[in-house]
């Protein structure tokens, strides 16, 4: 027999007697996945960060009592790689820009053209994954960072590029935009020698 009073047990008893469960507004708000990520990684870097964007599958068999049980076991190397080897110099959660694609199409509007430099090779990897990466080595960097210094943005450019008429909705959108953009130019001039941006877009 074993007495409520041996080892711990009053103890916590009692604490699980009075303890109250957290209300939903004691929770911590989890963070949203950015819709876009700003990420550095050395040029060195590349062919393995093409191999850890595909996930691996591996199947295997288990016996569990009479049955045999299928197993899916999934390893993000991905993920790991990205904690490991890349910094973090911005990320959008809310974009302003509904697509990224807005955003490369309002530039391209005033004569600023993204270069992705990921092959076409890497690109079929990725498309294992929810995301359609931009890769912007130093050379592309460096003429980014020089066009985007000497742009100047009007409401009016905003205005045109405005296809959905949000900004109708919404005139608050022209600030955002521009401070995206801003974000943007930000992560671009953070690219030194022998270092590439990776830019993890989630449409």
């Amino acid at each position: 027999m074993i007495r409520r009073t041996s080892g711990k047990f009053a103890q916590n008893y009692e604490a699980k007697k009075y303890a109250r469960p957290k209300s939903a507004t004691d929770k911590p708000d989890k963070a949203a996945d950015p819709s876009a990520e700003f990420r550095l990684l050395q040029a060195s870097y590349l062919n393995e960060l093409v191999e850890a964007a595909e996930y691996k599958v591996v199947t295997k068999k288990k016996k569990k009592l009479f049955w045999t049980v299928k197993e899916e076991v999934v390893v993000d190397n991905y993920k790991d790689f990205l904690k490991s080897k890349t910094s973090l110099v911005g990320a959008l959660n809310d974009r302003a820009f509904l697509m990224f694609d807005d955003l490369q199409n309002f530039l391209k509007q005033k004569g600023i053209h993204i270069t992705n430099s990921l092959t076409e090779e890497a690109r079929q990897k990725f498309r294992t994954r929810d995301e359609h990466p931009i890769l912007i080595n130093y050379q592309t960097a460096k003429k980014l960072a020089e066009q985007l210094k000497h742009l100047n943005i009007t409401d009016e450019d905003l205005r045109k590029a405005d296809t959905d008429n949000l900004h109708q909705l919404n005139e608050s959108l022209f600030e955002k935009q521009r401070s995206e953009v801003k974000m943007f130019e930000q992560a671009v001039n953070e690219i030194e020698k022998d270092a590439i941006l990776l830019v993890r877009i989630r449409d």
